[in-house]
């Protein structure tokens, strides 16, 4: 799947804990303050010619915000992360100035969420989104100071406030936007875990496949935990190894399985597991699995011109997004010699748009305005047809079935 990237490799990685400089008093709305040694910018974000996309994934809360400044001096583009059901934030970077050669980092996500807070305020036929930064934990990217190159680490605080108002009919701020797959729980340990996302993925060697692997994770309560089937090329499906990541434990199963514990076809699959004993061989550990799912797939039967293209592997996680006024499904597709992405957007005016990406060329079939002519939907927006959709010279035509997301 396509996913959202961000590339640091530019820049010179700088980190560390800073004092906060008193030179600049942050008191003003949409400006950002970064101080350190050596460090002392000012950043504006004006209102007029910045732009925020807000980012959520299935039915679940707004996740990212990303900000991107535009004008004829400068250049600005950064990443917001919020923490679900919290008003728990952290400014993940920001890059900016005319040649980009200033950046400031905190990555993984969510790791410099000490100090900065974010509130949503419905306003009636708008939402309010306001952020408060006081990050100590941020890193300093600069390739120059003063000229030369910087070999020691720059530690910096970002202080400061970002305010901004959006449409409040937007399908990002509704509970229900996809439909939802329904599927069994799964027992581990005599305790009850839901499916929240399911992963698919392939490893190969020399161009060789070695083994696939569906990879389940599971939620009781806060508790997170992985369940993977890892199936190995060329064997039986009984020699198949159970992996669960669980309470800081890795288990594995010891015995063969039943050539019946998984039956897949193109738009379903059954997992059953009855009691299977799992081990954990670094700290001794046994714990029993059950499980009794039958899951619906996405799937396709689509054609990219004259050459039929196959569905990669997928990750449910990031197949339903939602960007500002956009509902949209990802979909990643592969032919003998290239990588086509494929986006279904359901526009706020309710007609639908198509994106198509292959390798460095992008196509867009209708917009925000216009239909794309050519692809239909049953009622439920779960199954989509293609009728010769335009994706530059050549044509989409067949169909494409999504599930949904999980709960």
């Amino acid at each position: 799947m396509k996913k959202i990237h961000f590339s640091l490799l530019s820049f010179l990685i700088l980190t560390g804990c800073g004092e906060n400089n008193q030179n600049i008093v942050p008191n003003k709305d949409n400006t950002l303050f970064i101080q350190g040694v050596s460090v002392n910018e000012k950043v504006e974000l004006n209102p007029a010619i910045t732009n925020y996309d807000l980012i959520a994934y299935g039915n679940e809360p707004t996740e990212t915000v990303l900000i991107n400044l535009t004008g004829q001096e400068k250049k600005l583009l950064g990443s917001i992360s919020l923490k679900p059901y919290s008003n728990i934030a952290s400014l993940d970077y920001l890059v900016w100035k005319d040649t980009l050669n200033k950046a400031l980092t905190c990555l993984p996500i969510l790791t410099c969420s000490d100090g900065t807070t974010y509130k949503i305020e419905n306003l009636g036929d708008k939402f309010k989104l306001s952020f408060d930064l006081n990050q100590g934990k941020s890193e300093f990217l600069l390739p120059l100071i003063n000229g030369e190159e910087v070999e020691n680490r720059v530690p910096v605080v970002v202080s400061g406030n970002i305010n901004f108002m959006v449409p409040s009919n937007w399908p990002l701020f509704q509970k229900d936007r996809f439909s939802v797959i329904k599927v069994n729980d799964i027992a581990i340990d005599g305790s009850i875990f839901k499916i929240i996302d399911f992963e698919e993925s392939k490893q190969y060697y020399n161009n060789e496949l070695i083994y696939t692997t569906k990879k389940f994770t599971l939620k009781k309560n806060e508790d997170i935990s992985y369940l993977s089937i890892i199936f190995y090329e060329n064997k039986v499906k009984s020699n198949a190894l159970i992996n669960l990541v669980y309470k800081g434990g890795d288990f594995t199963n010891l015995e063969k399985l039943s050539d019946q514990f998984w039956k897949e076809d193109q738009k379903n699959i059954e997992f059953n597991l009855e009691n299977i004993e799992l081990i954990d061989h670094t700290n001794n550990r046994k714990l029993n699995v059950s499980v009794n799912v039958n899951m619906p797939k996405t799937y396709s039967d689509l054609q990219f011109g004259d050459q039929k293209i196959i569905m990669l592997p997928i990750h449910n996680r990031y197949i339903a997004t939602v960007k500002n006024d956009q509902k949209i499904y990802n979909l990643g597709f592969e032919n003998s010699n290239e990588l086509i992405d494929i986006s279904i957007i359901q526009e706020l005016a309710g007609h639908l748009s198509v994106k198509t990406i292959v390798g460095e060329q992008e196509f867009m079939c209708g917009n925000r305005e216009i239909p794309c002519s050519g692809i239909t939907s049953d009622s439920d927006r779960q199954t989509f047809y293609f009728h010769n959709v335009k994706a530059g010279a050549n044509t989409l035509n067949g169909m494409t079935h999504i599930t949904g997301v999980f709960e």
